[in-house]
């Protein structure tokens, strides 16, 4: 392998990370104002109506069918973020035995 094509493929390597890097920025400036713009309402919902008002925000902002504004990689990491969660029951101790 020549030192050109070594330099192109790891100028690609760096170009992908560069994308993946660039996503994760969006999504946080995303919650970031997210949270920041509706801190009230955010504060009177459960964990789960939080998440679907956030997620149903990100599907509007970045999830245009195919189109210009469309960014399924900065929807894949708020679904990632944003998918439910199933919580671990809690088991009481046993305070007598």
């Amino acid at each position: 392998m020549s030192a050109n094509s070594t330099l192109v493929a790891s100028l690609d390597v760096l170009n992908g990370k560069l994308g993946e890097l660039q996503a994760l920025a969006e999504a946080n400036h995303f919650m970031v104002d997210a949270l920041r713009e509706n801190e009230n309402a955010l504060k009177a919902m459960g964990a789960d109506e939080t998440r679907g008002m956030l997620w149903a925000q990100a599907k509007l902002l970045f999830g245009a069918d195919e189109g210009e504004d469309s960014k399924p990689e900065v929807l894949a990491i708020l679904d990632q973020i944003l998918a439910p969660r199933s919580s671990a029951k809690i088991i009481p101790f046993p305070t007598s035995l």
